[in-house]
């Protein structure tokens, strides 16, 4: 026969099961945050814009981003080129004067130029952003 352990019924936990209250006596104190300044906010607008070619669903496919700004960073540019599931995605950044920056993402990496897409840059820019030629 196993034997019964007696427990007493006082209304308390055995002592090595006891919890302290209050904080230690090393407790951290509150952290105290300083607030940083809120980011520059950022607008895209997306095109879709088959280049080489003046009918729908023909010639090369390609996905413009404008965006203003600043640059987003860049694994949110390759998701958008993900997102687009175009052969290539033209992301432009129209800066102060007649600086424009052109950047090209597919879903597996950035490329260092693109033709066709930045043709639809092109495209996009005179037709459809009113930018001066």
């Amino acid at each position: 026969m196993a034997k019964k352990r007696a427990i007493k019924r006082s209304g308390k936990p055995p002592a090595k099961h006891s919890v302290k209250r209050g904080a230690p006596s090393h407790a951290a104190k509150p952290l105290k945050f300083r607030r940083e300044p809120a980011p520059t906010p950022i607008t895209l607008r997306v095109y879709h814009v088959d280049a080489f070619t003046r009918r729908a669903f023909h010639g090369n496919p390609a996905a413009v981003v404008i965006a203003t700004g600043r640059w987003p960073a860049d694994d949110v540019m390759h998701a958008i080129a993900c997102e687009t599931n175009q052969p290539m995605t033209a992301f432009v950044l129209a800066g102060k004067g007649k600086s424009i920056g052109l950047r090209w993402f597919n879903a597996v990496k950035e490329f260092d130029l693109c033709g066709h897409a930045t043709l639809a840059a092109a495209h996009v820019l005179w037709n459809h952003e009113k930018v001066k030629r």
